[in-house]
């Protein structure tokens, strides 16, 4: 399930053209690794998390960033954090 959401979301971001990679390891909930634009390496991750029995979208800190039933809004809080280098 995490993973359906997460690769909603990675479409999303492609869309407005920030590049991901879906990571999916046997210990660890899957995730998206998200690339600094400047120095052209990962700097940051998104994963899913139950917040007050809702999935949300969340950075790596445990920070929220929206719903998952709002893709489309992670999608562009994340873009402007990524390109704007607003680091949660």
């Amino acid at each position: 399930m995490a993973t359906e959401h997460l690769e909603r979301l990675r479409q999303s971001l492609r869309l407005r053209g920030l590049q991901t990679s879906l990571v999916e390891l046997d210990e660890e909930a899957p995730f998206l690794h998200l690339p600094d634009m400047q120095a052209g390496v990962h700097i940051q991750n998104v994963s899913d998390s139950l917040e007050e029995g809702e999935p949300f979208f969340v950075w790596s800190g445990g920070l929220s960033i929206a719903p998952v039933r709002h893709v489309e809004s992670a999608a562009e809080r994340i873009v402007y954090v990524i390109f704007c280098k607003r680091y949660p």
